[in-house]
C-alpha cells in the first residue's frame, strides 16, 4: 500500500456509504490526496446503489483542517503550481483536487451526506461538516473557521448562510471556537450526542434516509442550492421544476398510495 493511501477510508453498510478521515495521530489534518480521495469515493456512490453518505472521523477529531505541517504545505505548493491561481483562479480551483471542489460535490450531491463531528472540527474541516445536509455532533466538538489567522480567505460563502453576515464576520475574523451547546443553537449542528454514541448516531440517521425516496431528497437538495441566491419568484419556479422531476419518479407514487391504505412507504430510491 503507497503512502497516504489508507488516509481516507471508505466501507458500505447496507445502502449507506460511510467515508472515514483516518490519520488520527494528526487529528485527520487534511492533504491534497485526501481531497481527491473523498471526491472519487463520493462519485462511486453518485453512481451507485449507494443512497446516503456520512462522512467522519477516526479517533479524537473530525479533522483539525488543512495539515499546515512543513510536509504538507509542501507537498501542496507542489500541486498548487500546476494549478491557475490567477485570473481564471475560480474555475481551476474546481477541476483540481481540493477543498472547493469537494464542498460543491457535497452541495450537489444528489442523495442525502451527514457529517459525524468530534473534537476539533476546523477550517476546511468545518466547511466540510457545512456542505453536508446535516451534523450530527459529539459534545466535545469544537467548531472553527481560523483562516484569516493564517493569513487565508475561506469559509465566507455557506458560514454566512448558515448564521448571517454579522455573525460570521466575527467567527472569521476571531477564529475562536464554537462548542457543541452554542453550535446547536446557531444551526451549525443538526443534533448532540455523547462521543460514544456519535458514530452509531449519525448511521442511524443515513440509514433512516437511506429508506426514503431518493429522488425526491436530490431534488429539494437541489431546488434549496438553486434558491439560495434567488429572489421569491425564482425560488418558487426552482421548487416546481424539481417537483416535476419528482412526481414521476416511482417513490412519488409508492408514498402516494401508502398514505391512502395507511401502510408504511417501502421506498427503492427510483
Amino acid at each position: 500500500m503507497s503512502q497516504g493511501e489508507d488516509d481516507v477510508l471508505f466501507e458500505t453498510v447496507g445502502a449507506v456509504g460511510v467515508i472515514t478521515l483516518n490519520r488520527p495521530e494528526k487529528l485527520n489534518a487534511l492533504t491534497l490526496r485526501m481531497f481527491a480521495m473523498m471526491q472519487d469515493m463520493l462519485e462511486e456512490c453518485r453512481s451507485s446503489r449507494i443512497r446516503a453518505v456520512v462522512f467522519q472521523g477516526a479517533g479524537r477529531a473530525f479533522t483539525a483542517g488543512d495539515d499546515v505541517s512543513a510536509e504538507g504545505f509542501r507537498a501542496g505548493a507542489e500541486e498548487r503550481r500546476h494549478g491557475d491561481y490567477g485570473q481564471n483562479a475560480p474555475s481551476s480551483f474546481f477541476t483540481h483536487p481540493g477543498p472547493y471542489g469537494l464542498w460543491r460535490d457535497i452541495r450537489f450531491f444528489p442523495k442525502p451526506v451527514i457529517a459525524a463531528v468530534q473534537g476539533h472540527c476546523a477550517g476546511a474541516g468545518a466547511d466540510i461538516a457545512l456542505a453536508c445536509d446535516l451534523r450530527v455532533a459529539a459534545d466535545d466538538v469544537k467548531l472553527s473557521f481560523p483562516y484569516a489567522k493564517l493569513g487565508l480567505v475561506g469559509g465566507t460563502w455557506l458560514l454566512e448562510k448558515y448564521v448571517g453576515l454579522g455573525l460570521a464576520t466575527e467567527l472569521l475574523l476571531t477564529g475562536r471556537l464554537v462548542e457543541a451547546e452554542e453550535a446547536k443553537r446557531l444551526n451549525l449542528v443538526t443534533s448532540v450526542t455523547t462521543p460514544e454514541e456519535l458514530h452509531a448516531e449519525a448511521l442511524r440517521l443515513a440509514q433512516s434516509l437511506a429508506e426514503g425516496p431518493t429522488k425526491a431528497y436530490g431534488y429539494t437538495k437541489e431546488a434549496l442550492n438553486r434558491g439560495m441566491n434567488a429572489d421569491i419568484q425564482q425560488g418558487l419556479e426552482y421548487m416546481l421544476w424539481a417537483n416535476g422531476f419528482a412526481v414521476n419518479a416511482r417513490d412519488y407514487a409508492e408514498g402516494r398510495a401508502a398514505f391512502v391504505e395507511k401502510r408504511p412507504a417501502r421506498y427503492t430510491g427510483e
